[in-house]
């Protein structure tokens, strides 16, 4: 398992609430230096709420890399590119690794990010993602072209059994998991019958598991 796992879920959170997070209009990141790598976290969508304002369902086709994504999430990430661009320059040189994390939506965001920082040129073997809670980003008829440029390399998701979101959009509205999956714990089968929780999608559940 990726040893800085429990930093990254604490720069999760600091996505969410840190007074030195980058706001750019309904969306959010916190960027660091740690151990001669950067950090780059998304906040996300933690009150299942907020997901109806998450439901845009169209697609997004990324001619240069000739695959297909959440629109929304996309979009998402763009709001925050004139504002991380800039940050990852002045940070970044040659050697460094560039770690992209998020929980929930911040997740599916970060994943969009890798994908834009492969069209800027950036070293593919530099990019690194961890996603939690992340739902489908990626249309499943572009997962062939996903794979064969090994963008699913260094990707990996990790999800609560009985996180609803990671379930999203639903795989009839022809969205994918591409990527290394760990569960970070599994649900008693007594508590399986009653279905899929909104707790088990908490950043605070994350935290716990991984605690």
């Amino acid at each position: 398992m990726f040893r800085y796992n429990k930093t990254l879920l604490d720069l999760c959170a600091k996505a969410y609430d840190s007074r030195d997070r980058i706001v750019c209009g309904n969306e959010a990141f916190y960027i660091t230096v740690l151990g001669g790598d950067i950090f780059v976290s998304f906040s996300g969508s933690d009150d299942l709420k907020d997901w109806k304002e998450n439901f845009n369902i169209e697609k997004r086709h990324i001619k240069k890399l000739g695959v297909t994504v959440h629109s929304g999430f996309w979009d998402s990430m763009r709001q925050c590119w004139a504002s991380l661009a800039p940050n990852l320059e002045a940070l970044y040189k040659p050697g460094m690794r560039i770690i992209l994390t998020g929980h929930s939506k911040g997740a599916a965001i970060a994943f969009c990010a890798k994908l834009k920082l492969t069209i800027e040129g950036y070293d593919a073997s530099c990019l690194h993602f961890y996603g939690f809670a992340q739902p489908r980003t990626l249309r499943a008829s572009s997962k062939k072209a996903y794979c064969d440029q090994g963008l699913h390399k260094n990707t990996t998701i990790y999800e609560v059994q009985g996180d609803p979101v990671v379930r999203l959009p639903r795989i009839y509205m022809g969205f994918t998991h591409v990527y290394e999956k760990k569960r970070l714990a599994k649900m008693p089968w007594y508590k399986r019958i009653f279905g899929l929780r909104a707790v088990n999608h908490k950043i605070e559940t994350y935290i716990a598991k991984f605690s």
